[in-house]
């Protein structure tokens, strides 16, 4: 025992010393500051934790409104106005009229001009008047009857409902209030669930969202504008849903199986909390928060993974010059435990950094950010509502994430030890990686799901798949090239133990039957 600890000492002592780690030190402090900093650049007012944004003053106004205006400019420079196409047209004289309107309200109501949802309703009227006067111009412009039709749809199918169109909007902009764009939103939602229980389910969803000093701050907001709006459409989509037995949230109108139906009750779950507490999810400084946090965390991942492959896939190479197996000829050491002191140096060392850039990264959020006190992770799970400090959650998603880096490390090791290479040893991990993606996208083209659950990179990622919220897994759903298989953690759990004891196997094998 005494022996095999000499020799871990040594291994650690070998692998602490050298340059790429101090290198992958210095790139884990370096990312998360930076990847902090840029996305917080983005978010214009200092916000806390007990609202959604503070009013901001004259100046901030001005800001908010005219952003929208130079944006409204650099899309008007995108089109000919000397174009024949009516699509160009259209989107030129939209473009146009918009920016008049916001110009002309900016100069009287610079309150009313900042708030996004008024520039919304600006954009929309602009859309009608710019179709109904290219219309009425056709003959001249040389329009087509497709060109026409075109025009037509875009004002709702005549000039009559352009018109009444055109009038509500006049009413919800003299109103300024938010009630009554809310109410006009619940009257003309544009989504791909229709009737009246959507409608009510809408209503619902609105509701939820604190009313007074919470509703008329957020209103200056765009990102918590936006986001907000999409959650109240994401509950009523699924709350309609669960009523109807289909799958509507996603458009597949697919009847729901008894472990989807728990998958939207999960959602519901959240997103009820997200719409009672939205200052922890939809503020412009919540997202920037939790994008720094994902990005971050991907690109040390990344540098993690690199610096060990390159660690460990030296691991025989150097054996050849300087290594313990050299102590074989001084003293009987069986070659075992000179392979279990490497392996366990690797992963010490792997731990120890992964900690490293799980503090680095939440510092940076709490220097860069403020108090992480109003960010939380919403997870529900089995119609059990959990709400994670986020202090908690990096912790526990660092701990998930550090089994995928440690099966790396056994296959890397293994690699290395049989073809005693680094550049092999490196080339083989990373395109066995690459692989087994591209294996995947085979077998789902083919469509033989069963065979998936065999797949390493299936059961490698507990980190999505205990930690994700219901509502990212749809999304994952939703967009993932690969059917999402329902494996349970046990038997990812069994497949790991197997697959690290397999690798561990046949390193130990090729090393103590090779004469390194």
């Amino acid at each position: 025992m005494r022996k095999y600890l000499s020799l871990f000492k040594n291994e650690w002592m070998k692998l602490s010393h050298r340059a790429l780690l101090v290198v992958g030190i210095l790139a884990l402090l370096a990312v998360p500051p930076l990847v902090a900093i840029s996305l917080r650049s983005s978010v214009m007012y200092t916000e806390s934790s007990g609202s959604i944004s503070q009013t901001p003053d004259q100046a901030a106004l001005q800001k908010l409104a005219q952003s929208h205006l130079d944006q409204l400019a650099e899309q008007q420079s995108w089109y000919d106005p000397a174009a024949e196409d009516v699509y160009t047209q259209l989107e030129y004289q939209t473009n146009k009229l918009a920016q008049e309107a916001l110009q002309n309200l900016m100069n009287n109501h610079l309150d009313l001009a900042a708030r996004p949802y008024i520039q919304d309703l600006l954009d929309q009227q602009a859309r009608l008047q710019a179709a109904a006067a290219l219309l009425a111009n056709s003959q001249a412009q040389g329009f087509t009857e497709s060109d026409q039709l075109t025009l037509l749809n875009e004002m709702g199918g005549s000039q009559a409902a352009a018109e009444q169109t055109l009038a509500r909007l006049g009413q919800v902009l003299a109103d300024g209030r938010f009630e009554a764009y809310r109410d006009y939103l619940l009257e003309t939602s544009d989504t791909v669930v229709s009737g009246a229980d959507y409608q009510t389910a809408l209503a619902e969803a609105w509701a939820m969202v604190p009313t007074e000093d919470q509703q008329a701050a957020w209103l200056y907001d765009s990102s918590a504008y936006v986001n907000l709006r999409g959650l109240t459409e994401q509950y009523a989509a699924a709350e309609v849903s669960m009523a109807r037995g289909y799958d509507l949230l996603n458009g597949t109108e697919q009847p729901l199986r008894s472990q989807e139906r728990q998958t939207f009750q999960d959602l519901l779950l959240e997103l009820r909390y997200e719409l009672k507490n939205p200052a922890s999810s939809v503020t412009a400084l919540a997202q920037a928060a939790g994008n720094s946090d994902n990005v971050a965390k991907q690109l040390s991942l990344i540098i993690l993974c690199v610096g060990i492959l390159i660690a460990a896939g030296s691991f025989v190479s150097q054996e050849m010059e300087t290594g313990s197996i050299k102590s074989l000829i001084i003293s009987p050491t069986r070659r075992y435990k000179i392979y279990l002191a490497k392996l366990g140096s690797l992963l010490l060392i792997a731990l120890l950094l992964a900690a490293f850039s799980w503090l680095v990264r939440l510092l940076s959020l709490r220097i860069v950010f403020g108090s992480l006190s109003g960010l939380t992770q919403v997870i529900g799970h089995n119609g059990s509502l959990h709400v994670w400090n986020y202090w908690q959650y990096a912790a526990l998603d660092a701990v998930l994430g550090y089994l995928t880096l440690a099966v790396i490390v056994f296959f890397a090791l293994a690699i290395s030890t049989v073809t005693r290479r680094t550049a092999v040893a490196v080339g083989l991990t990373l395109g066995g990686y690459f692989g087994l993606m591209v294996t995947e996208s085979v077998l789902a083209n083919y469509g033989w799901k069963e065979a998936f659950r065999f797949l390493p990179l299936m059961n490698l990622d507990f980190s999505t798949r205990l930690l994700s919220s219901a509502s990212r897994l749809m999304t994952l759903k939703q967009f993932a090239s690969t059917p999402q298989l329902n494996i349970s953690v046990g038997f990812s759990a069994l497949y790991v133990l197997i697959l690290a004891g397999l690798l561990l196997w046949i390193g130990l094998d090729s090393f103590c039957r090779r004469d390194i």
